[in-house]
């Protein structure tokens, strides 16, 4: 589950309006794993993406931790009529 959708649109916005996301990852090996997820929970054209790999996270068994960043409703209706 990714509890994303809820915090954007508590913000004023969702996930189709994602520009940019940078994943953290532990381990490189898991690389496949991660685009397909980003393939799960975006469509075309994808966000603009950067993956990281860190020594750790905020937990010893988080494997991937995501920041994303999104423009409001408002903002994305405007660029669509430009």
């Amino acid at each position: 589950m990714c509890p994303a959708p809820g915090t954007f649109r508590s913000a004023g916005s969702s996930l189709a309006n994602v520009v940019k996301v940078t994943m953290f990852l532990t381990d490189m090996r898991h690389f496949d794993q991660v685009v397909g997820l980003r393939r799960r929970w975006f469509t075309r054209p994808y966000p603009a993406d950067t993956i990281v790999e860190v020594a750790s996270l905020y937990s010893p068994e988080a494997m991937l931790e995501i920041e994303a960043i999104a423009v409001v409703d408002a903002a994305a209706r405007w660029l669509d009529r430009r």
